[in-house]
């Protein structure tokens, strides 16, 4: 979960780690202090210059630090702050490794992080879908690791081979009531022509997970409404590779340093820094929070015939707020 154990009295200890291991003489992408003020500001309440704020040393952090959950936070916020730039810099990516180290943390970002700086991006591939939420939900299917050596890497988010029974299952859900959460989901698929799953060439069972969330939370399908709605995913689940998604979309839909996803084509980048991207982002993550309950490892079709509103409320998923309704007064419902 992301920045959900942090205390509200840790957030300028955080702040000025996040300086000290990410910001050097300047910083290198401009979204960088922008995210960070936004983020502090909404999730931590505290209202931070991060242009002119002093960094801190590893052992002031370690000691100011004492809860694992803490430091494994920190270390994804400054990994999720590399990721901003396009190419990751070397230094960056080695201070953010030396503050891992120091606090003890050991997280998959570090190794898909590495991976982006010397260039091997089959290998970050690999190391994204094996690591991330997709990856967590793929190895609870009877049978992945042997699709995936008869299949390849793909397996990871695509379905493969054929599957009749679960394809049956999936347009089942346009037999759900109009308005119902089911239902919804079927229209999602219907309008973006998207493949179901057990159809080869559409999402599996844990890319559809995330399309779940897309409906529930209210999300579209553009590279912010993605950033949105894998923000909403790391903030509400315990699935260890939620932030790594989270990530992994930053480096796809806003640097571009990531370029091999397997089910999103390329992308100009730069979404995040849309007018309103950062604030888009930073509510999804506060909706994702108030969640009560970890979408990606709950049945929901369970939920499938229930109406959609009483579902998020079941959920305690709040409604957008006004200024993002403006700002995207469509989500989910659009074709885009």
């Amino acid at each position: 979960m992301f920045l959900i154990h942090t205390s509200h009295e840790h957030a300028d200890v955080l702040a000025r780690a996040v300086v000290a291991a990410c910001r050097g003489r300047a910083w290198v992408a401009p979204v960088q202090p922008r995210l960070l003020h936004v983020l502090f500001n909404q999730l931590l309440e505290r209202d931070l210059d991060f242009e002119t704020l002093q960094p801190i040393s590893q052992q002031e952090v370690a000691a100011a630090l004492v809860s694992p959950e803490e430091r494994s936070e920190l270390i994804q916020l400054m990994c999720a702050i590399e990721v901003l730039c396009n190419p990751v810099p070397e230094p960056m990516e080695a201070s953010v490794r030396s503050w891992a180290s120091a606090l003890g943390v050991d997280d998959p970002a570090l190794m898909f992080l590495r991976d982006l700086v010397v260039g091997e991006m089959a290998r970050a591939q690999q190391d994204f879908y094996r690591l991330n939420w997709i990856g967590d939900l793929d190895r609870k299917q009877p049978e992945f690791a042997t699709l995936v050596a008869r299949q390849g890497e793909s397996a990871y988010a695509v379905t493969v081979e054929k599957d009749s029974a679960l394809l049956k299952r999936w347009h089942g859900l346009g037999d759900c009531p109009e308005g119902s959460l089911g239902r919804r989901l079927f229209e999602f698929y219907q309008t973006r022509g998207f493949l179901m799953p057990g159809e080869p060439g559409g999402a599996n069972v844990a890319v559809a997970q995330h399309d779940w969330v897309h409906v529930l939370a209210d999300y579209g399908t553009t590279p912010l409404g993605e950033i949105e709605v894998v923000s909403f995913q790391a903030s509400c689940s315990r699935s260890p590779g939620a932030t790594l998604g989270l990530i992994g979309a930053l480096g796809l839909f806003e640097s571009g340093a990531f370029t091999a996803s397997l089910i999103a084509g390329s992308h100009p980048g730069e979404a995040l820094s849309l007018p309103g991207g950062i604030e888009r982002m930073s509510e999804a993550m506060q909706r994702g929070r108030a969640c009560n309950t970890d979408l990606l490892n709950f049945d929901l079709f369970t939920k499938a015939d229930g109406p959609i509103d009483r579902v998020r409320g079941e959920f305690g998923i709040p409604p957008k707020s006004a200024r993002v309704l403006a700002l995207d007064p469509i989500g989910a419902a659009s074709p885009g």
